[in-house]
């Protein structure tokens, strides 16, 4: 009599990773402004741009000004999820004035919507970003607001650059780095700092106007870049937790002050005095220096 040994091996259950994978390809919508994508193994979709020209791109936003597609596309049996707004694809437009995102997409690369005219930009139009690139809103001169959601950790450089009007701003909680020149040339009259935010990159905000109000809901940024404030903004802290005023070279309504006279060749040193930004400062003894004395 024969003996048999049978060995059962288990089937691979549904999540293996044969489950998910995609063909490679490009693709190409006939409607929507003509949208090309780049699709990838992993069943995600990335925008591209368009196949019409930049002129008829521009005439075909002018009759759809607010930007919307679907969050799935389908090629040949395999449907991709689209999470990304590609490197410069809708870039020198000049057509769009809204746009409305499924929450499907979660990135919006460098200089996306670079030289557009987007008008108001919310929480709600881009529900599912967390990644922004650099430039990604450059020089949309129309934009007035911008709201953005929670999940965001870092506004990179020059992401809102150069938006002359541009007055008002909402950071999310999670934000923890701005980089340089985020705002810059961005006339922001008020603005909120949450309290994760530990690095503020050289001129991110650099052209506030005077007596602007910037408040830090945490302690002062551990990284400030040279020029991210203009001198003449008011910078509050409400923790209690005040800057190194002369290391990092920017004022607050507390900011102690020093003040140092210059009594002249041969005059007698006159003492600094300290005072708080704003505050007045005590006339000191006139110098010993012959027919000199103190006129402020």
């Amino acid at each position: 009599i024969a003996v048999i040994s049978v060995t059962i091996v288990p089937l691979l259950p549904a999540t293996s990773a044969f489950a998910s994978v995609c063909a490679t390809a490009t693709y190409s919508e006939l409607t929507d402004g003509q949208l090309t994508y780049s699709l990838g193994s992993d069943c995600t979709a990335t925008i591209t741009g368009s196949t019409l020209t930049l002129a008829d791109r521009h005439t075909y936003y002018l009759a759809h000004p607010t930007l919307t597609f679907s969050s799935t596309v389908t090629v040949r049996g395999d449907t991709y999820t689209v999470t990304t707004i590609g490197v410069d694809s809708f870039r020198n437009i000049r057509a769009i004035e809204q746009i409305s995102l499924p929450p499907s997409v979660t990135k919006i690369d460098n200089y996306a919507f670079y030289w557009d005219t987007i008008r108001t930009l919310s929480a709600a139009d881009i529900p599912g970003v967390t990644t922004l690139g650099e430039g990604a809103f450059d020089w949309n001169d129309t934009l007035t607001s911008v709201t953005l959601p929670e999940g965001i950790t870092a506004i990179p450089l020059a992401a809102f650059q150069n938006n002359p009007a541009l007055i008002s701003v909402t950071l999310p909680s999670t934000l923890t780095d701005i980089g340089e020149w985020a705002y810059s040339s961005s006339p922001i009259t008020s603005l909120i700092i949450p309290s994760g935010v530990v690095s503020v990159g050289g001129n991110a905000f650099r052209s506030l106007p005077p007596n602007s109000v910037v408040t830090f809901l945490g302690d002062p940024p551990t990284s400030l870049g040279s020029g991210a404030f203009p001198g003449s903004v008011v910078l509050e802290f409400p923790s209690g937790v005040l800057p190194d005023c002369a290391t990092i070279g920017y004022t607050t309504t507390s900011c102690p002050v020093t003040v140092r006279f210059n009594s002249g060749e041969g005059g007698s040193p006159v003492p600094d005095q300290v005072v708080t930004y704003g505050g007045t400062i005590t006339q000191p003894a006139n110098p010993t220096r012959p027919d000199s004395v103190f006129i402020g």
